[in-house]
Protein backbone atom coordinates (compact mmCIF):
# COMPACT_ATOMS: atom_id res chain seq x y z
CA UNK A 1 0.00 0.00 0.00
CA UNK A 2 1.40 3.48 -0.77
CA UNK A 3 0.90 6.36 1.58
CA UNK A 4 0.68 9.74 -0.14
CA UNK A 5 0.94 12.84 2.29
CA UNK A 6 1.36 16.35 1.31
CA UNK A 7 3.31 18.87 3.22
CA UNK A 8 1.92 22.23 3.71
CA UNK A 9 0.66 21.92 0.17
CA UNK A 10 3.84 22.65 -1.52
CA UNK A 11 6.16 19.24 -1.25
CA UNK A 12 4.18 15.46 -1.37
CA UNK A 13 5.78 12.84 0.30
CA UNK A 14 4.84 9.09 -1.13
CA UNK A 15 6.09 6.03 0.89
CA UNK A 16 4.94 2.49 0.72
CA UNK A 17 3.14 2.15 3.66
CA UNK A 18 4.63 -0.87 4.95
CA UNK A 19 8.46 -0.11 5.32
CA UNK A 20 9.41 1.42 1.93
CA UNK A 21 11.60 5.02 1.88
CA UNK A 22 9.59 8.29 1.98
CA UNK A 23 10.24 9.89 -1.54
CA UNK A 24 9.81 13.64 -1.74
CA UNK A 25 8.63 15.42 -4.84
CA UNK A 26 9.05 19.00 -4.36
CA UNK A 27 7.44 21.93 -6.70
CA UNK A 28 9.15 22.76 -9.31
CA UNK A 29 10.86 26.32 -8.16
CA UNK A 30 10.92 27.72 -11.88
CA UNK A 31 7.18 27.06 -12.17
CA UNK A 32 6.05 30.24 -10.79
CA UNK A 33 3.67 28.52 -8.47
CA UNK A 34 2.82 29.51 -4.90
CA UNK A 35 -0.07 27.93 -4.24
CA UNK A 36 0.93 24.52 -4.30
CA UNK A 37 -0.19 20.63 -5.02
CA UNK A 38 -3.63 21.16 -5.43
CA UNK A 39 -4.72 18.02 -7.54
CA UNK A 40 -2.82 15.01 -7.99
CA UNK A 41 -3.29 11.24 -8.96
CA UNK A 42 -1.19 8.12 -9.46
CA UNK A 43 -1.15 6.75 -13.12
CA UNK A 44 -2.93 2.90 -13.32
CA UNK A 45 0.61 1.49 -13.44
CA UNK A 46 1.45 3.67 -9.89
CA UNK A 47 4.36 3.82 -11.53
CA UNK A 48 4.15 8.17 -12.14
CA UNK A 49 2.38 11.26 -10.18
CA UNK A 50 0.72 13.45 -11.56
CA UNK A 51 0.24 16.88 -10.28
CA UNK A 52 -0.87 19.78 -10.59
CA UNK A 53 -0.65 23.25 -9.35
CA UNK A 54 -1.73 26.88 -9.75
CA UNK A 55 -0.58 27.02 -13.29
CA UNK A 56 1.84 23.99 -13.46
CA UNK A 57 1.04 20.11 -14.14
CA UNK A 58 3.53 18.02 -13.34
CA UNK A 59 4.71 14.31 -13.82
CA UNK A 60 7.02 12.57 -11.16
CA UNK A 61 8.30 9.01 -10.84
CA UNK A 62 7.18 7.82 -8.11
CA UNK A 63 10.06 6.02 -6.95
CA UNK A 64 12.23 7.94 -7.22
CA UNK A 65 10.49 11.56 -7.56
CA UNK A 66 12.36 12.38 -10.80
CA UNK A 67 10.26 14.95 -12.52
CA UNK A 68 9.72 13.54 -15.82
CA UNK A 69 7.75 16.75 -17.39
CA UNK A 70 6.24 20.00 -17.22
CA UNK A 71 3.66 22.31 -19.00
CA UNK A 72 2.76 25.81 -18.26
CA UNK A 73 -0.88 26.32 -18.38
CA UNK A 74 -2.84 29.20 -17.28
CA UNK A 75 -4.93 29.12 -13.87
CA UNK A 76 -5.90 25.55 -12.86
CA UNK A 77 -9.75 24.94 -12.04
CA UNK A 78 -9.82 21.08 -12.27
CA UNK A 79 -8.13 17.83 -13.17
CA UNK A 80 -8.34 14.33 -13.81
CA UNK A 81 -6.34 11.71 -15.77
CA UNK A 82 -7.85 8.84 -17.95
CA UNK A 83 -8.39 5.50 -16.64
CA UNK A 84 -5.32 4.01 -19.43
CA UNK A 85 -3.36 7.01 -18.11
CA UNK A 86 -2.25 8.61 -21.35
CA UNK A 87 -4.28 11.62 -21.21
CA UNK A 88 -4.78 14.26 -18.73
CA UNK A 89 -7.90 16.57 -18.59
CA UNK A 90 -7.24 20.10 -17.60
CA UNK A 91 -9.66 23.03 -16.47
CA UNK A 92 -8.84 26.61 -17.03
CA UNK A 93 -9.81 28.75 -15.34
CA UNK A 94 -8.56 32.18 -17.23
CA UNK A 95 -10.15 31.35 -20.44
CA UNK A 96 -13.26 29.68 -19.68
CA UNK A 97 -11.86 26.42 -21.53
CA UNK A 98 -10.61 23.23 -20.84
CA UNK A 99 -7.86 20.92 -22.81
CA UNK A 100 -7.22 17.37 -23.15
CA UNK A 101 -3.19 16.95 -22.74
CA UNK A 102 -0.90 13.87 -23.73
CA UNK A 103 0.99 12.77 -20.49
CA UNK A 104 4.20 11.10 -22.56
CA UNK A 105 4.52 14.04 -24.70
CA UNK A 106 2.99 17.34 -22.29
CA UNK A 107 1.48 18.55 -25.72
CA UNK A 108 -2.45 19.82 -25.77
CA UNK A 109 -4.66 17.24 -27.95
CA UNK A 110 -7.92 19.04 -27.88
CA UNK A 111 -9.20 22.01 -26.18
CA UNK A 112 -12.77 22.97 -25.93
CA UNK A 113 -13.76 26.66 -25.16
CA UNK A 114 -17.03 27.45 -23.60
CA UNK A 115 -19.55 29.72 -21.75
CA UNK A 116 -18.54 29.28 -18.16
CA UNK A 117 -15.41 27.02 -16.27
CA UNK A 118 -15.00 23.75 -16.20
CA UNK A 119 -14.61 23.37 -12.62
CA UNK A 120 -15.44 19.67 -12.35
CA UNK A 121 -13.53 16.90 -15.40
CA UNK A 122 -14.06 12.81 -14.87
CA UNK A 123 -13.24 10.38 -17.67
CA UNK A 124 -15.37 7.58 -17.74
CA UNK A 125 -14.32 4.21 -17.09
CA UNK A 126 -13.81 3.35 -20.06
CA UNK A 127 -11.50 7.00 -20.97
CA UNK A 128 -14.43 7.41 -24.11
CA UNK A 129 -16.33 10.15 -22.58
CA UNK A 130 -14.76 12.88 -20.55
CA UNK A 131 -18.19 14.32 -18.36
CA UNK A 132 -17.46 18.11 -17.47
CA UNK A 133 -19.29 20.70 -14.95
CA UNK A 134 -19.14 24.25 -14.15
Amino acid sequence: MIALVALLAITLAVQEADSGPTVRLHAPPDSGDVGGVRFMAFSPDGRSLVTTAERTLCRWNAATGERISQVQLSYILSMDVSPDGTLVAIGEGDDQAFGIFNLETGKQVARVVQEDQARWLKFSPDGRTLAEGG
